[in-house]
């Protein structure tokens, strides 16, 4: 099966305010890998039905307690069966209704404070394949690569799924299994390609299907392409912002985004967000890793109290990273 994704991804969502509920806690909402639906039911309990790109039944419900704040306190309201575990999070989670840049955000607390998961509400006629199709062109695929062997120059586009400078078609949509994304992608010439993530860039393999009604039928064939990445796109949003992962400043890092990175990138999407405030590394990899950068300019050995209040969620989404 296709997926043709739709223009809009989670980090511009913003610009499309106007459709979102007006009750902060009311609405849609996805941490990227599910979507959950729902609000209040009264004033002291929240519930939302959830699911992922192929099966629903993710579901959960929240108190308000007498502190005003909510906490999950399991699967389903109508039931009192505390075996049901909830479809996010873990019961006695706090959720935290927030507005940050602009974004509505959904925060879930441990009884520890510890970060659990962040979702982000969205319009109510965007799908979740919609979203995760578009990031995949835009953080698994978009930038500009040469391939090794003959020196060809290829890019991926971020926004209309297209492919330039290359001659295995121009338009692609990608094939699903079972409802969820795969790696292989169809051109509107039938020619199917599966790419795999390189630590510089991508390879690309032939691939056909054995049987058009079995999704399990894809077989791999031959390397056609060893393409080093050369070039990436500005992803944030905002052209004055310098880095290759300036996206990290501007958008909600979801599971969903963050999937398509490798822990050696993820630790330099974190570090980036320091270093566009001038930190002072200490580690020498990240030290002579920004130094090569011409935007670079280390000034302070403490930046943390400049990073905006979607930076600190993301750095602490991304986890705990020497500098």
């Amino acid at each position: 099966m296709k997926w043709r994704p739709v223009a809009i991804t989670l980090c511009f969502l913003p610009f499309y305010a106007s459709s979102l509920a007006q009750n902060p806690m009311e609405g849609k909402w996805t941490n990227g890998d599910y979507i959950f639906l729902g609000g209040m039911v009264n004033d002291t309990a929240l519930q939302y039905g959830g699911g992922n790109a192929h099966e629903g039944g993710y579901d959960f419900f929240a108190i308000r307690r007498a502190d005003g704040k909510f906490y999950i306190a399991g699967k389903d309201s109508t039931r009192d069966d505390a075996s049901l575990k909830p479809g996010l999070g873990d019961v006695g989670d706090q959720i935290t209704f927030k507005n940050i840049a602009g974004l509505s955000v959904m925060i879930i607390r441990g009884k520890n404070g510890k970060l659990h998961d962040v979702l982000q509400r969205i319009p109510e006629d965007i799908g979740l394949s919609d979203l995760q199709a578009a990031d995949q062109s835009r953080y698994g695929l978009s930038g500009s690569y040469v391939d090794k062997a003959s020196g060809q120059k290829i890019t991926f586009t971020p926004d209309a799924q297209n492919v330039l400078g290359s001659t295995m078609g121009t338009h692609y949509q990608f094939e699903t299994h079972y409802d969820f994304l795969t790696s292989i992608f169809t051109f509107d010439n039938k020619k199917s390609f599966e790419y795999v993530k390189t630590p510089d860039g991508i390879d690309i393999y032939t691939t056909h299907q054995t049987s058009e009604d079995d999704d399990d039928s894809w077989v791999r064939g031959k390397r056609v392409l060893s393409l080093r990445k050369t070039e990436w796109f500005n992803l944030s949003g905002d052209a004055s912002l310098p880095g290759r992962y300036s996206f990290a400043s501007t958008c909600l890092l979801t599971s969903d985004i963050l999937q398509h990175f490798s822990a050696a990138e993820r630790r330099l999407i974190r570090n980036e967000i320091f270093a566009r405030y001038g930190y002072r590394f200490k580690s020498e990899d990240l030290k002579a890793y920004f130094s090569a950068q011409p935007w670079y300019k280390p000034v302070s050995d403490d930046v943390s109290d400049r990073l905006t209040e979607l930076e600190r969620l993301n750095v602490e989404v991304l986890g705990p990273e020497g500098k």
